[in-house]
């Protein structure tokens, strides 16, 4: 059996500030880099995926080096991280998949639900104002924000053919600990439900948790109004 030499945390190449600062983090330009560059090794070395890496690129890098160049007792192994499923388009309300930062939500009891966060490397937070070193602010507000039409849509309107229109009447932030780009969890939990044939009203408590630490704390109060009656109010009929 070969020996485990190496293993490596990747992210994505915005997050160069936390591979510069942590040991055993490499950003996927510099997994790619190792990968090219090694020759026929004695022992195996593991990368992980996390936040912000294109895994195609990274794939066809270690399936080349495997076929033509490995050892014996030397390979590269690809880890992806243990999440769900990214949620559809329809459930996030976004039209482009790469900016679907959320997996589709795992039901836990009635009233409480779990999703994985879930940055591609291409997500429009990646291509600006990132410091380098953790998952900007407002990046953690979209994915409660798709953590409330996510759950919503799945377990609240599922087989309701109407199309609806989300209004958010509050959204309460708070930030305690940075969130860095590897594994993380929402938790999801609805605190009140009001409704009605063309509404359905909520106040949900949303929390971004990571290494068992709560990062982030988002409580949410919006209803879905059946697209109808917005588009007449909207007009003034």
């Amino acid at each position: 059996m070969s020996e485990i030499i190496e293993r490596y945390f990747v992210v994505g190449d915005t997050f160069a500030g936390t591979a510069m600062h942590l040991p055993g983090i490499l950003t996927e330009t510099e997994a790619l880099d190792k990968v090219h560059a090694s020759q026929a090794m004695s022992a195996d070395i593991y990368l992980y995926l996390q936040q912000g890496v294109d895994l195609r690129n990274l794939a066809a890098a270690v399936d080349d080096f495997n076929a033509t160049k490995a050892g014996a007792a030397g390979r590269f192994h690809l880890v992806s991280p243990a999440r769900s499923p990214r949620a559809t388009r329809r459930l996030a309300h976004k039209n482009r998949a790469e900016n679907i930062v959320i997996s589709a939500p795992r039901k836990i009891s009635d009233r409480s639900f779990e999703m994985d966060l879930f940055f591609s490397s291409q997500n429009e937070f990646f291509l600006d104002h990132m410091t380098g070193m953790h998952i900007q602010d407002m990046a953690l507000v979209e994915a409660a924000r798709q953590a409330f039409l996510a759950v919503t849509e799945a377990y609240f309107l599922n087989g309701d053919d109407r199309d609806y229109y989300f209004v958010i009447k509050r959204m309460d932030v708070a930030y305690s600990n940075f969130v860095f780009p590897f594994d993380a969890t929402l938790r999801y939990d609805i605190t009140r439900i009001s409704q009605k044939n063309d509404r359905h009203g909520f106040d949900a408590d949303i929390s971004i948790i990571q290494a068992g630490e709560t990062c982030t704390t988002v409580q949410v109060s919006f209803t879905a109004f059946e697209a109808k009656a917005i588009a007449e109010r909207e007009r003034g009929v």
